[in-house]
């Protein structure tokens, strides 16, 4: 049975949506804690490092709607390609500010 292009733009809309969400969260974090801590400090590399990756992760998030014309088959490597992708930014971004530990 082939699945069609709705229910592929289904599954990947609401995980672009709540990565939206997630950076529109960091972003009124950052604004909030400049205007009313003023505790960052951009010299610490973790402190931009982690919204350009999280940015990224993103962006990588919503190309799946560049694949919506392929074929069935092709489409769905591409997808899983963008989710794959996408975590691995999301797991190198949490390094990055020390909330993910991978086991050793």
């Amino acid at each position: 049975m082939r699945a069609s292009r709705a229910s592929t733009w289904a599954s990947a809309a609401p995980y672009a949506g709540l990565l939206d969400f997630q950076l529109l969260l960091g972003i009124l974090l950052v604004l909030g804690a400049a205007t009313l801590q003023d505790t960052i400090t951009w010299a610490d590399s973790a402190t931009w490092v982690h919204p350009i990756i999280m940015i990224l992760a993103v962006v990588v998030a919503h190309l799946s709607r560049r694949f919506a014309a392929q074929p069935d088959r092709k489409r769905h490597q591409r997808q899983l390609a963008i989710y794959l992708g996408s975590l691995a930014l999301i797991a190198g971004g949490l390094i990055v500010i020390n909330q993910l530990s991978l086991p050793r």
